[in-house]
């Protein structure tokens, strides 16, 4: 089933609001009538009771002829009953039948009040009966009237409550809809707004209202969103165009290999060093296509990690191991130091980050240099830091050195293999542990990265 639009849903709303609130109200007043009905008639009462008690201990009081029709429309009646039930006095259209049963007059020993139906009135009657004695013997005068007007009027007042609660929830409804089409007008105006932006004005901003309310707040948060989301368009873009131009390199150097070889006839060995020439173009296109999946994993939700505890210091001995000999033939020594604690981290993704750092380092690093490699606990933080004595990081790098496809002048100047991906590989592994990464230039020469992650 469709459901109704907000303007629908409001105007229901401030009916079924004005309902409830009706429907209480009138409720409590009506009760209230009929309290200070009854009221009135039990004072007319107990006067009248007073009145004929008086007149029978005095000897000079008469009951009354009252007719049917007389009672009905609000005459008072009455009689004079022993506790036996044996009617002393009556008015007349009553006749001789008691007003109340014996089985309640034998126990009757105080004024009480009585609502029910006597023979022959239609209706109900409200009956006070009081015990008294008169001439040494004990007597009840039981006085009463119709409750005929008094519904009458409660009917009249239920009628019109009905008919004012109707139209009460009819208005409620009608404003509801038009307060609603009015509060709802600056939020359709900004629908249309947003529908119109498209991805060629991404520049384009909702109008901000100057009531700084609900509505303004709104503005301004979908702005912000829609800055957000405007950043990461043009940087999934910059990504896109950056990994194009990577790409066309090692591609455009595998075709011209292989459009070398079958230029003309070939000897063995001019073939073997056209296909070595292309295997190392397949290896550079296959080593970027795994960065740019790491990369777009990342970018998706988290890197996928297969955590256990292992030691820190036999991953990053690893790590090291494995770059010692490019190390020792740059003439480059690693300073290591790192504790034998255990942590929570995926073993191998850690090592691509670490050798990718070390990697990095060992770059900058001129010979006669060295690289420090540190890791301790700070609470429950396992902190790596990798700090090297090479030239540092330009300066115009160091805050998007983490960004993908970044690479310092001096690096692309020297036409250094890679495609700018390392370090937005550790940031993103880094990250998927629920760390951090940084990077800066130490006093003295030489770039500082530091590795944070939870221990456990």
């Amino acid at each position: 089933m469709r459901r109704g639009s907000v303007r629908q849903r409001l105007s229901v709303a401030c009916a079924v609001a004005m309902a409830v609130l009706f429907t209480v109200t009138a409720v409590v007043f009506y009760t209230q009538l009929r309290g200070e009905l009854q009221s009135s008639t039990d004072r007319s009462l107990r006067l009248q009771a007073d009145s004929l008690i008086s007149g029978v201990l005095a000897g000079n009081v008469a009951f009354g002829d009252s007719t049917s029709p007389g009672i009905v429309g609000g005459l008072p009646f009455a009689q004079l009953i022993t506790p036996s039930g044996h009617v002393l006095e009556s008015s007349e259209a009553l006749g001789l039948r008691p007003l109340v049963a014996p089985t309640v007059l034998a126990t009757l020993h105080r004024a009480t009040y009585v609502t029910g139906t006597i023979h022959g009135i239609t209706g109900s009657v409200r009956l006070l009966a009081v015990p008294f004695t008169s001439a040494g013997r004990h007597v009840i005068v039981v006085t009463g009237r119709a409750l005929s007007r008094q519904d009458q009027v409660l009917a009249s007042f239920l009628k019109v409550l009905m008919i004012g609660g109707a139209l009460a929830v009819v208005f409620a409804g009608g404003a509801g809809w038009l307060l609603a089409g009015v509060a709802l007008r600056p939020v359709e105006q900004m629908r249309r707004e947003a529908a119109s932006i498209t991805a060629s004005d991404q520049d384009r901003r909702l109008a901000v209202p100057s009531t700084n309310d609900e509505l303004s707040r709104l503005s301004v948060t979908l702005n912000e969103m829609l800055t957000r989301l405007h950043l990461a368009f043009r940087r999934e873009q910059r990504f896109v165009d950056d990994a194009s131009h990577e790409l066309r390199s090692p591609l455009a150097l595998l075709k011209a290999e292989l459009e070398l070889g079958l230029a003309r006839p070939r000897s063995a060995s001019e073939l073997e060093g056209v296909l070595e020439r292309s295997l190392s173009a397949t290896d550079e296109l296959i080593t970027l296509a795994q960065d740019l999946l790491i990369l777009a994993r990342n970018d998706a939700t988290r890197l996928p990690l297969d955590r256990h505890d292992a030691r820190i210091d036999q991953t990053v001995a690893s790590v090291v191991a494995g770059l010692t000999p490019r190390a020792n033939d740059a003439h480059v020594v690693f300073d290591v130091v790192t504790t034998a604690e255990l942590a929570n981290f995926d073993e191998a993704r850690m090592r691509q980050a670490l050798h990718n750092v070390l990697d990095n380092a060992l770059w900058h690093t001129p010979e006669g240099g060295t690289i420090y490699v540190r890791t301790d606990y700070r609470g429950d933080s396992l902190r790596i830091v990798v700090r090297d004595t090479g030239t540092g990081v330009e300066p115009e790098v160091v805050d998007s050195a983490f960004e993908p496809f970044v690479r310092g002048p001096r690096r692309r100047a020297s036409m250094a293999p890679g495609a700018g991906l390392g370090l937005s590989i550790v940031r993103s592994i880094i990250e998927s542990h629920g760390g951090t990464a940084s990077l800066r230039n130490v006093n003295g020469g030489g770039a500082e990265v530091t590795l944070t992650l939870p221990a456990h």
